[in-house]
């Protein structure tokens, strides 16, 4: 039962749990942990879970790595390089408000 004074409990993923989902080993999925392709949340417990966008990040670096034969640490670089993209692609979709259009975008320096 759902209450609205509870507060709500982000979805989350176990190690076991993306591996089952993506399909790739844990061991592989510890790995990328170190590199940082894919961040940990702890609990209170010290018990890591990962949310829900981790499982297009695996996939999109299992893609990257057999699709282009990319190192692992290339992926890396080309993950940040696409969420980059992402980020500018979708600032520029959304129009400006009446009030920036007056206001220069120094963001980029």
């Amino acid at each position: 039962m759902s209450s609205p004074h509870l507060p709500m409990i982000p979805p989350r993923l176990s190690l076991d749990a993306l591996a089952s989902v993506t399909g790739v080993h844990p061991d592989l999925l510890r790995r990328f942990v170190e590199l940082g392709i894919i961040t940990p949340i702890s609990d209170m417990r010290g018990r890591q879970w990962f949310t829900p966008d981790a499982v297009g990040t695996v996939q999109r670096a299992v893609r990257l790595r057999t699709g282009l034969g990319l190192s692992y640490s290339a992926v890396v670089i080309v993950g940040e390089l696409l969420d980059r993209i992402d980020l500018l692609e979708n600032r520029r979709s959304v129009p400006p408000r009446h009030s920036d259009l007056w206001r220069k975008d120094t963001s980029w320096i």
